[in-house]
């Protein structure tokens, strides 16, 4: 077996020296491009200075996720800009890296590094890349890479107090900086355990023959040929204003894109066309407004002559992009409420549901609750709509679960609840365009349609009919005589006119007019969110008394009227009397009532049944005033002399039970007993009339003082006595939700409605920040 034959002593010691010759060359050869760093032994000498830990950390990672493509395209790219481009892309948690990095990179010019002249300071990520700022590549570059050579390892003292291993390496002054060879495919003369493997010295002129090393040895020359040609001390200012500029002209566009947005959703518009590109016939409203922009705003029209001549270029003017901005816009609107429910802790919830356009059974969230500012001293009660949910079963137990389970979404704890609220004369003249065209030449007025959401709809639509009668009967007997109409439309005409020419029709009529006008005036009141229960029992029990005393003086007034119309128009005001047939026994006869005593007598029957009504429907009502009423009725809670202690511990102890979480009996009687203290040396002007003015009282004095009472009053005020703010949502969504828009989806129709019907925390809101990543991500994508 033939081996390997061994040399001699001579020949041994004759190939030692010409290696050490060789090595010789290799190193006067690398000597412009590579560094020597010398450190110390754990067991040996103190004197020299520990690797410190860098505070660059933000760039460490972005090293580590930048892939090939990237890594060629933006090689000279700055750290700082670097760090903006990943944060636009990724969330807005990454701008709190981006920051970090703009502030290590403001602090480089006291770096080890420069200051000992060594790179064995440079922090290395966890895959030995590594992580040098843009200042502080900019630094070495300008001082040279003969500057780091350390050629004596002049080290410090345990200025950093942690130890390195031993050894003496060798690191690649270019590819250090400006790195462009894979992660997987680096050198050592580019990782942080550097090159000490001095037995092989031929690495170090593969290394220089590499291409990747030849490709960092251009940028690193380029560099320093720009420096010394704008004469740049600091960032890279050509590239990085590239970016800026680029930025700038991408956050102009947003602001214009933005605001159309807003636009179209508070005025409820459909955003999209039949065909959505720039030079559609139709491209819809979205791009439509954008394109009358363009014709008067230089930004826009540069940008559709841009997208125009770059089909595939990103635009935002997609209709991806719309539902992103009308997400975004919506999230902040809806977090912002949110907030401000949660801040207040107590909070009532309105729900109510009404069929889509498209069969949808669609539940409208509203919450009721009570802003306080202990800092300007102010109270506002607001009933904010929150989403429209789809309600897929109905009843109770859907309800319930449907309600649960958006409240725990909403990060909203069901414990902090406190309240729960759940014509044909229009129809003839609206049923053909001829008739109401006829009605329009005629009349001065048009007939209003019956609403069966909108109570005050109903009075408008009797009170137009009461007020032009003898208008309406002549048309009716025109157009029920015209030859010129259809044989249809004369048949309806007469068969409305003779319901209308009736004693019967003209009394009621006369009468709901009046009963109508009285509701009317108190639902109106309801409505209104500052509206407290106290307020509302009384207004109900307001009508009630009217309805009870006037019944005889509001039937007595419609038949008369009802008689003076019928002698003008010749109605019959009287008929066959008709009597009961008789059973055999019976000796009773019947009263034999004529036609205006039938009238008078089913007048008040329907009276009698509305103030059932009434009295039922607002049965809940009157029980919470009965028990907590009393902290709402100012005279006598402040200023009454007749009340003391003991009237008042009862509703206190009563209060407190209902309340026991949040309310101490004792505590509150306390309190009350100190704001009557408070009131009595003041002026009457000065003492509360309101609920809300007493709110404002206590919250001057901080949050401690009156905790009690404070919560009292906030408890209550958050009870709702009507649903009427989910019933102007579903205004809302009769508009946003037409016909042409059926198949919206659930996300995109609850986050319209709710920049529509929030307009005012929608103008409130400042989304230059939303502008600035979209602007950001933009910059990042472009070619520079």
């Amino acid at each position: 077996m033939s081996g390997k034959l061994k040399l001699s002593g001579a020949q041994g010691r004759k190939r030692k020296v010409k290696e050490e010759e060789e090595a010789k060359k290799l190193r006067k050869t690398m000597a412009a491009f590579i560094t020597v760093n010398r450190r110390n032994d754990q067991s040996g000498n103190d004197d020299e200075p520990n690797q410190p830990i860098m505070s660059t950390t933000a760039a460490a990672e972005e090293n580590d996720v930048r892939d090939s493509d990237f890594t060629h395209c933006s090689e000279n790219e700055s750290e700082e800009e670097q760090t903006v481009n990943k944060a636009a892309a990724s969330s807005v948690e990454d701008d709190r890296s981006e920051q970090a990095a703009v502030v290590t990179a403001a602090t480089e010019e006291d770096d080890p590094v420069l200051i000992y002249k060594d790179v064995g300071y440079i922090n290395f990520s966890a895959t030995g890349q590594a992580s040098i700022g843009q200042l502080l590549k900019e630094a070495m570059v300008r001082q040279g890479y003969d500057c780091f050579q350390n050629a004596d390892a002049n080290f410090a003292k345990e200025e950093f107090g942690s130890k390195a291993t031993v050894r003496e390496a060798a690191f690649c002054f270019c590819c250090l900086l400006f790195p462009s060879s894979p992660l997987n495919s680096r050198s050592s003369f580019e990782l942080e355990a550097g090159f000490n493997s001095w037995k092989k010295m031929d690495k170090l002129k593969n290394h220089e023959e590499n291409s990747y090393h030849r490709q960092s040895f251009v940028e690193w020359k380029e560099m320093e040929r720009r420096m010394k040609m704008h004469g740049m001390t600091g960032v890279d200012d050509l590239l990085s204003s590239q970016i800026e500029a680029e930025k700038d002209r991408w956050r102009e566009v947003l602001k214009r894109v933005l605001e159309v947005i807003k636009l179209l959703s508070t005025q409820n518009l459909a955003f999209r066309g039949h065909v959505e590109t720039l030079d559609a016939a139709n491209p819809g409203n979205f791009l439509a407004v954008l394109k009358l922009l363009s014709t008067y705003d230089p930004v826009m029209a540069n940008h559709f002559a841009y997208v125009r001549q770059n089909p595939r270029c990103v635009s935002y003017l997609s209709h991806d992009i719309q539902n992103e901005f009308i997400t975004l816009l919506a999230t902040a609107v809806r977090g912002k409420i949110l907030n401000e429910i949660r801040e207040a802790k107590y909070f009532g919830i309105l729900f109510d549901s009404t069929p889509d356009i498209s069969h949808t059974e669609q539940l409208s969230e509203v919450i009721r609750y009570v802003r306080l500012d202990y800092e300007a001293g102010q109270v506002e009660v607001c009933e904010a709509f929150i989403d429209f949910l789809e309600l897929d079963k109905k009843g109770a137990a859907g309800y319930e679960e449907i309600i649960l389970k958006k409240l725990k979404d909403d990060d909203l704890k069901f414990s902090d609840r406190r309240a729960q609220m759940q014509l044909y004369v229009y129809v003839f003249f609206s049923g053909s365009t001829i008739r109401w065209k006829k009605m329009e030449e005629k009349l001065n007025f048009t007939v209003k349609r019956e609403s069966d959401t909108r109570c005050s709809a109903r009075e408008s639509a009797v009170r137009v009919i009461v007020q032009s009668y003898d208008d309406i009967i002549e048309l009716l007997q025109e157009m029920s005589e015209d030859a010129l109409q259809s044989a249809d439309t004369r048949e309806k005409a007469g068969t409305l006119l003779n319901s209308l020419l009736t004693l019967s029709f003209v009394c009621f009529l006369i009468l709901w007019e009046q009963v109508l006008h009285k509701i009317n005036v108190v639902q109106k009141r309801l409505q209104s969110p500052r509206m407290n229960l106290r307020e509302a029992a009384a207004d109900m029990d307001s009508l009630i008394d009217h309805f009870i005393n006037k019944r005889s003086e509001l039937c007595q007034n419609a038949t008369d009227k009802g008689l003076n119309v019928a002698a003008e128009w010749g109605i019959p005001t009287e008929r066959r009397i008709r009597r009961k047939k008789k059973m055999d026994g019976e000796k009773a006869t019947g009263a034999g009532l004529t036609l205006v005593e039938e009238i008078d007598r089913v007048m008040k029957l329907s009276l009698d049944r509305l103030v059932q009504e009434i009295r039922d429907r607002s049965k809940r009502l009157q029980d919470l005033n009965s028990k907590f009423g009393f902290l709402l009725d100012m005279q006598s809670l402040i200023a009454s002399e007749d009340v003391n202690k003991d009237s008042l511990l009862p509703h206190c102890v009563d209060f407190a039970i209902a309340y026991k979480d949040d309310v101490d009996a004792s505590s509150l009687l306390l309190e009350i007993m100190d704001c009557r203290m408070l009131m009595k040396k003041r002026p009457s002007s000065e003492v509360p009339s309101t609920p809300e003015e007493l709110l404002k009282f206590t919250i001057q004095y901080g949050k401690d003082v009156f905790p009690n009472l404070r919560t009292a009053l906030q408890t209550l005020l958050t009870i709702s006595v009507s649903v009427a703010s989910c019933e102007r949502s579903f205004s809302k969504l009769k508009l946003i939700k037409t016909y042409l828009q059926s198949t919206m989806c659930q996300e995109r129709l609850s986050n319209l409605a709710i920049l529509s019907v929030e307009k005012d925390t929608f103008n409130s809101i400042n989304f230059d920040s939303i502008i600035d990543q979209f602007a950001k991500k933009k910059a990042r994508k472009a070619t520079i």
